[in-house]
């Protein structure tokens, strides 16, 4: 099995091998060779009893394809595989690389191994001798690397995130263009690697851009379309922000800060979310947060490459999303409350004294504006109503204080029930 670039380019045999000998000083030392791919061709479950060849008799992953890469065993830290010989692959580990075209042509051999070698031209070329292979990238960019640091206003808050690139294992960076004399290092760090618990690998260069999207959750009873919404979360706005530059292939422990995207969140007293932006991307983010809302932050890795053709399709550009959440209720809170303009100002506080009739729950209910279903008081669709009432009547709240139940109708009738109406200029 050979394999090219170009049509200019030499022939590189993919099943070329060297074994090391060492035990008769009249023919040691290295000696090269070819070692050929051998498919078996299998029976189906038919009773035709027709042998078929299998799809494909080989992989390529950029090194020899009938020598084993010890190199995946070793970064696991674990017992060394035993090896069967003393052979090692002569084809270069920088050969693979993504967005390339590559050729590939099949010599036969006999059973002695004899036959043309990489050199060698055909003489009797068939109409299709050469196969062609575009070396896509289908490898999605792994999670971002994060962490988070208090606020210094609501320690219970994050106020800033530092984010790195994702990491990028083997043998995937070497086909993303990773210099490969990084794996002696990667190997060295394998033991430490596993005490910690650490995925080892190089910092993806592919990944340029991050990604950041910020969403809050939706209040219960939200009549927002359910197209608009992520679950329970309402996206607010999303930026994209370029990484710096890598200034070590390998990722240092504790990260490198100066490889980081520093996110600094600024909490803010706001009336609606819709009239936050988002702000330009640079090194350093200033994200605006709006208060007293649980957030949620989404975090990816965007991947892009200056060679056409280069992914295998624009979803795997995109990585696997970091989710963080904060929420801070710190802070004074101005303007909280807004007069609704369908009321009238005296409609803030309301004293209403009910006769002993039969459809009290109903008249109350006219009276506050409100939904009820027997005993059972709700707002009315696309109203976040949160209830609560003095001890002196017997009542219960559901969880989320969305609905008030009283115990009787006697509850609500021969006595002063005094309502206060508050509407919280929120969205």
């Amino acid at each position: 099995m050979d394999v090219r670039v170009n049509d200019l380019d030499p022939w590189t045999s993919l099943c070329s091998a060297k074994a090391a000998i060492n035990f008769d000083p009249s023919i040691n030392g290295d000696f090269f060779f070819e070692a050929p791919v051998e498919p078996t061709p299998v029976r189906g479950l038919v009773n035709d009893n027709t042998p078929w060849l299998p799809r494909y008799f080989a992989q390529w992953t950029g090194k020899s394809v009938v020598v084993a890469d010890d190199v995946p065993y070793l970064l696991t830290a674990g017992k060394e595989p035993l090896k069967s010989s003393i052979l090692s692959s002569t084809v270069s580990t920088g050969l693979l690389r993504y967005g390339t075209t590559y050729h590939f042509r099949v010599r036969l051999a006999d059973l002695t191994h004899g036959g043309p070698d990489a050199t060698q031209q055909a003489l009797h070329p068939a109409p299709a001798t050469v196969g062609q292979c575009r070396f896509h990238r289908w490898v999605r960019p792994k999670a971002v690397r994060t962490q988070t640091v208090a606020d210094t206003v609501d320690p219970k808050a994050v106020g800033q995130i530092f984010v790195w690139r994702p990491r990028i294992g083997y043998p995937e960076l070497l086909f993303a263009g990773v210099d490969p004399s990084v794996i002696p290092q990667l190997v060295a760090s394998a033991v430490q690697a596993k005490a910690n618990n650490v995925v080892l690998g190089a910092s993806d260069p592919d990944v340029d851009t991050l990604r950041i999207i910020v969403e809050a959750r939706a209040p219960a009873h939200d009549a927002t379309d359910p197209d608009q919404l992520d679950g329970l979360y309402r996206k607010i706005y999303e930026l994209d922000a370029p990484f710096p530059s890598i200034l070590t292939a390998l990722p240092s422990d504790p990260p490198n800060p100066n490889e980081a995207i520093r996110v600094t969140l600024g909490y803010r007293d706001i009336a609606g979310i819709d009239a936050m932006q988002a702000p330009t991307g640079a090194s350093v983010l200033s994200l605006p947060i709006p208060r007293a809302r649980d957030v949620r932050i989404r975090m990816l890795a965007v991947a892009n490459n200056p060679i056409a053709d280069y992914f295998g399709n624009s979803a795997v550009q995109e990585g696997i999303t970091v989710h963080i959440d904060t929420r801070s209720d710190a802070g004074t809170e101005a303007n909280l409350f807004n007069p609704d303009p369908t009321q009238l100002p005296v409609e803030a506080l309301r004293a209403v004294f009910l006769q002993a009739v039969d459809d009290a729950a109903l008249k109350l209910a006219q009276q506050f504006r409100l939904d009820v279903n027997g005993l059972t008081f709700s707002g009315k669709p696309g109203q976040r109503v949160v209830f609560g009432a003095s001890a002196a009547l017997r009542h219960s709240l559901s969880g989320d204080y969305s609905e008030i139940t009283f115990a009787t109708a006697h509850e609500l009738q021969l006595r002063w029930i005094v309502g206060i109406t508050l509407t919280l200029a929120r969205d």
